[in-house]
């Protein structure tokens, strides 16, 4: 009798768990107030049927509560196989369209449209079937009505897969402001002669931020050529940083033709990450994963890469950006460095319940 009576509680507990969570989905969705298209691309986004063996999610690595990181040193990929590269966040990635950068590491391709389906059929992170994909969604009339709400019919199709992971990624933002409607200036007298000509710059709003801390003077001194603050705190450009790597980075995208000047050009050069969240998100860092801590990016930078020998450092001059030598940071400026960032670009995350669906899977 006693079995039995354990048995009765496991099936009632079991039942209220998933009742909770599905109330917790539903009330999630509405406080997000997605439309169709942008709830059915977080669908697929944490469906693990993206992926050819059904364990994996585009999820798995762009965690919500790690600001759609992993907090791995390096990827884990099909096979539960260590990738080459740390996982980047994909905060701000619509800003980072609106401004013409490219997608990756290495920048192999220029739209969020083709950044949505070109993990799920590498052989080595997801290894999709993409004919295959579409049969699977397609036996599932949760996905055709879904499809249908999203498009207005309950065709499932690459290019609205593409659309609809897309439309969720964009709901990604990161806090940016557009510094064309904010301009921002120091001199009281320049503030004053601005805003008496207002009507001749109606779209633009001139203040006076006063004092600028020593953190923000260090940042925009050391930091913010690459972070800049208008396009997602990223240049969306590629640079070699001074890290100590095999990954060749941006050359990658022409390594078809090594004896192009443009192969040998941009060895080691990687994508400027953005920095919203970046403390909080917490470690490793480095497109390697090669910085444990925030405070040994800082020192990096501080020490002029991370070579162990000047011969190291010789064999990179054709690569190395000239912003990357010592910097002659004491103790006390690195801390007040550390702290702005952490503060300035502070980000909350939170975890991204599922619909039942996805949960059983």
């Amino acid at each position: 009798m006693s079995y039995l009576r354990i048995f009765i509680f496991l099936v009632i507990f079991s039942f209220f768990i998933k009742v909770k969570a599905s109330n917790s989905y539903e009330t999630f969705v509405n406080t997000k107030k997605w439309t169709e298209i942008e709830e059915l691309g977080f669908w697929l986004f944490a469906d693990k049927r993206l992926s050819g063996n059904n364990k994996i999610s585009c999820m798995n690595c762009h965690q919500p509560s790690r600001g759609w990181s992993d907090g791995r040193e390096k990827a884990i990929g099909f096979k539960g196989e260590i990738l080459a590269l740390r996982t980047p966040t994909i905060i701000g990635l619509e800003l980072q369209e609106e401004f013409g950068h490219s997608f990756f590491w290495d920048g192999r391709v220029g739209d969020l449209y083709s950044q949505a389906l070109m993990p799920i059929v590498n052989p080595n992170e997801m290894n999709q079937n993409l004919d295959e994909l579409i049969i699977e969604l397609s036996d599932m009339e949760m996905y055709k009505n879904k499809f249908h709400k999203a498009f207005g019919t309950e065709v499932i199709s690459l290019d609205r897969i593409a659309q609809a992971i897309v439309a969720f990624e964009r709901t990604l933002k990161s806090p940016s402001r557009n510094l064309k409607e904010e301009a921002i200036v120091k001199n009281e007298n320049v503030v004053e002669f601005l805003n008496s000509t207002s009507n001749l710059l109606p779209s633009m709003n001139y203040v006076n931020i006063g004092h600028v801390s020593d953190g923000k003077k260090l940042f925009n001194k050391h930091c913010g050529i690459c972070h800049q603050s208008s396009t997602n705190l990223s240049d969306g450009n590629f640079h070699d940083i001074g890290l100590v790597t095999e990954d060749i980075g941006r050359a990658k995208v022409f390594e078809s033709n090594k004896k192009d000047f443009s192969y040998r050009l941009n060895q080691f050069k990687h994508k400027t990450p953005t920095l919203w969240g970046v403390a909080q998100r917490a470690g490793p860092y480095m497109h390697n994963g090669s910085k444990k801590s925030l405070r040994d990016v800082l020192e990096h930078y501080n020490n002029g890469g991370s070579f162990k020998t000047k011969n190291d450092r010789k064999k990179r001059l054709n690569t190395l950006s000239p912003l990357i030598r010592k910097l002659n940071l004491t103790n006390e400026e690195l801390d007040v460095l550390e702290q702005f960032i952490t503060e300035e670009f502070h980000m909350d995350f939170e975890a991204y319940p599922l619909p039942d669906f996805l949960q059983e899977i």
